[in-house]
């Protein structure tokens, strides 16, 4: 499934819980320094909510389709066992950033703040299947030239979760998943499969 329509379907649930509004009215708008650094001023919240900002995200990772009979399996594992035991890579980091503001209406609402994605490169099979291309959308160039797993990590943190002042005291910040596979399962295995080292990683990676 491609990061539109994942992307869409959140947008589509909050929406129907009245807590999703345009991101082009007035939110954390960005504030540009001398040195033309952007930095964010810290959101407000409404009163015991104890979040300031909402990460939504749904990663896309390398797959086999555990229904093909021409599948090499020598082992004759189920379908459940192809399914959960395969070593998925993360292919795609696309997140959704969800803040607090007063609405024209004065009620208190989450709206999209800003948004991060990139493609992440495989590196135990760089080569997508068939299956994992048309059920993600994502083609093999787009991974081919993307960067590492690593890379995008550091990149997301210091391109987008530290001009966000995330996960600061100021900043409280909570991750948001459709379930606890995305980072139980993909995200651990990824990291592993690409030797990374936990201790290395910022803490809001290492504590999920």
């Amino acid at each position: 499934m491609s990061l539109v329509s994942e992307l869409g379907g959140l947008e589509e649930s909050f929406k129907k819980l009245n807590c999703l509004a345009n991101s082009t009215t007035d939110g954390n708008k960005p504030i540009v320094t001398t040195e033309n650094q952007i930095i964010y001023k810290r959101p407000d919240v409404p009163q015991n909510q104890l979040f300031h900002s909402f990460l939504c995200i749904d990663f896309e990772s390398t797959c086999i389709n555990a229904d093909d009979p021409t599948l090499n399996n020598p082992c004759q594992l189920t379908r459940e066992q192809l399914t959960w035991l395969y070593p998925n890579e993360i292919i795609e980091w696309p997140v959704i950033l969800l803040q607090w503001r007063i609405s024209e209406s004065g009620n208190w609402e989450l709206y999209e703040a800003d948004r991060y994605r990139h493609f992440v490169r495989p590196v135990w099979r760089p080569i997508l299947s068939q299956f994992c291309m048309d059920l993600t959308g994502i083609s093999q160039d787009q991974v081919d030239g993307a960067m590492t797993l690593d890379q995008v990590l550091k990149d997301f943190d210091e391109n987008f979760v530290k001009p966000h002042k995330l996960f600061t005291p100021e900043n409280r910040t909570i991750w948001v998943t459709d379930g606890p596979w995305d980072f139980r399962d993909h995200f651990v295995k990824s990291t592993f499969l690409a030797r990374i080292d936990l201790n290395c990683l910022p803490r809001y990676l290492r504590s999920l």
